[in-house]
């Protein structure tokens, strides 16, 4: 039985974030041009908040658990195969895997399923299943 440990928000922020931050800023250009006013400082914030879902949320992957291996984006990816696996600098709770695949080294990030920045049960599973297939 496969389990989750990518948080339930994954979606939403790696696929809708953008979308409405898209439609956000389209609508705030169209009513500058349409108004008279001075619509710059609007602008600042939806652009503001576009940079960092380009720096922090696009590479957010949701993440499976099996006894043999992860299942990444509907890839398999053996624990073997598991270079590295560190947690990330905050702004929030992210980890990034390093895996090696037909000789070279790939990577991936993920959000757990966390409450704050208490290390879940998933990730020390995780931690545990990588060290002992090495």
């Amino acid at each position: 039985m496969m389990e989750k440990i990518s948080s339930p928000t994954t979606f939403t922020y790696s696929k809708v974030l953008p979308v409405l931050l898209l439609v956000w800023t389209g609508y705030i250009i169209i009513y500058s041009m349409l108004s008279d006013k001075e619509t710059f400082p609007m602008l600042l914030a939806p652009l503001l908040l576009l940079v960092c879902w380009y720096l922090f949320f696009r590479q957010l992957k949701e993440v499976y658990l099996d006894k043999d291996f992860m299942l990444v984006a509907n890839k398999k990816i053996l624990y073997s195969d598991i270079v590295s696996f560190k947690k990330d600098n905050p702004p929030f709770p992210t980890y990034s895997v390093n895996y090696s695949e037909g000789g070279e080294v790939k990577r991936f990030k993920f959000s757990p399923k966390s409450f704050l920045f208490f290390k879940p049960s998933s990730i020390k599973k995780l931690e545990g299943l990588v060290n002992m297939k090495k």
